[in-house]
């Protein structure tokens, strides 16, 4: 008989009362056992009442083991949390907010955190035209659209600096909640800068982007399965988004040489890299160090957050 706990947390009903009765479905079948640095439906991600795409960045291989957990965490909109998810995210560690919307997002909807818990938080506005550089944009349509609006974020070295150096300030212990409308986007792109960061590999980290626009399942299978030799096939939004983010990487490495290389560019230091790093991904007599302590060292399970019921 098989076991249904990957699709634990999985609330689509057709495909689970498939799943029960049995019945093989083809590909779907074949993608619960593909692997990548996630694996089953939600493993990674971060349950909360009002949460949108609320995601660890810890988990994922890098030189010295894993990225920690319970020190970066990206997320869509805050708008819709609750009192219970405030508080839930306190435990967390939750104790800064990195807000990436425009100013104006930001005036029109207030960061909702700041008004239910003491964090630290700065709003800063990653896809607004303060563009200081578009050496990235050659110009030939490569990564279609997605990846000029891409180039146009990480042109604006003036927010990568402003939001690097806050990661830097905040305790080592504590975690860093950055977001900005759907958590896919100008979230996704300040992931792959932390990862990068930290050593985390390409496929990686084209994987942490991707899992905002697919079920993890189906992005492990696009990136880490030869689809077309198995005869199975990517749906055309999902090898977009793919396509874009490999191109908008590639293109960062082929000119900068790497991400810690590219944000010294962008004026974030060697010794601002080096805490957030020790933060995330860690040196390693660092951590060895921490090895034995609460959270330090993760492992590949699911970091969940329940929700508490009753808000006060």
């Amino acid at each position: 008989m098989k076991s249904r706990e990957c699709l634990s947390s999985y609330n689509d009903a057709i495909y689970l009362q498939l799943y029960d009765l049995g019945i093989e479905i083809g590909i779907f079948d074949n993608i619960l056992r593909r692997h990548g640095p996630r694996r089953g439906f939600n493993r990674g991600t971060i349950d909360l009442e009002g949460g949108m795409n609320v995601r660890e960045v810890g988990g994922f291989a890098c030189p010295n083991g894993r990225t920690r957990t319970h020190r970066f965490i990206r997320s869509g909109s805050t708008a819709g949390l609750t009192k219970a998810d405030a508080r839930a995210l306190w435990q967390y560690g939750v104790r800064s907010v990195v807000d990436l919307r425009g100013h104006d997002e930001a005036v029109r909807a207030p960061e909702t955190l700041c008004e239910l818990l003491q964090v630290a938080y700065i709003n800063v506005p990653f896809f607004e035209y303060d563009i200081t550089d578009q050496v990235l944009n050659k110009g030939d349509g490569a990564g279609g659209y997605l990846a000029d609006t891409y180039f146009q974020m990480l042109a604006n070295y003036g927010a990568v600096q402003q939001a690097f150096s806050f990661f830097a300030e905040q305790p080592a212990r504590s975690c860093t909640l950055f977001h900005c409308g759907a958590g896919s986007d100008r979230t996704g792109i300040m992931s792959m800068l932390l990862l990068g960061l930290a050593g985390v590999g390409r496929s990686d980290i084209i994987a942490d982007y991707a899992y905002s626009f697919g079920y993890i399942p189906e992005v492990n299978a696009a990136l880490f399965e030869a689809t077309a030799a198995s005869g199975n096939k990517v749906r055309a939004d999902l090898q977009l988004r793919i396509n874009a983010i490999s191109v908008v990487y590639d293109r960062l490495v082929e000119h900068y040489g790497s991400v810690p290389q590219f944000l010294m560019r962008a004026g974030v230091t060697d010794e601002e890299q080096r805490l957030v790093r020790t933060r995330l991904g860690g040196e390693e007599g660092l951590w060895t160090r921490h090895q034995g302590a609460k959270g330090g060292i993760i492992s590949s399970r699911t970091q969940r957050i329940k929700s508490v019921s009753n808000a006060t």
